[in-house]
């Protein structure tokens, strides 16, 4: 029986046009989930977060079958439940950040965490 895993991050890719890809990451190299949407676009951005929060996680995949190759050359930021140097001077909610990830995403693996304070964080 294999163990269930649960989410260590939420790498952000932006592209020059405004396109977003976010991925929910097993680990650097293995996604749960990826989707895309738009910078601007911040209720769908908020329903997937949600929808990743809620349902019942796939078996991780390689990170590559979910990432488009338009995204290569994007700006990645990484949310998880360390800090980093680069969310820190991105945005002056990168601890708050930090902090609404693990509430979605630091429970047992298998239940449903709280995703609203993540899904309505400002950018």
């Amino acid at each position: 029986m294999e163990t269930l895993r649960k989410p260590v991050s939420i790498a952000i890719t932006m592209l020059h046009d405004g396109r977003v890809l976010l991925e929910l990451l097993a680990d650097y190299s293995s996604a749960f989930s990826s989707a895309e949407t738009h910078i601007d676009d911040r209720d769908r951005t908020s329903a997937i977060v949600r929808e990743w929060v809620n349902a019942p996680l796939a078996v991780p995949d390689r990170r590559s079958s979910h990432r488009p190759s338009s995204y290569h050359d994007g700006y990645t930021l990484v949310i998880s439940a360390e800090s980093t140097r680069d969310l820190a001077a991105f945005s002056t909610f990168g601890n708050s950040l930090r902090v609404d990830f693990v509430r979605a995403f630091g429970a047992a693996p298998g239940t449903a965490g709280d995703p609203e304070p993540l899904a309505r964080a400002p950018a």
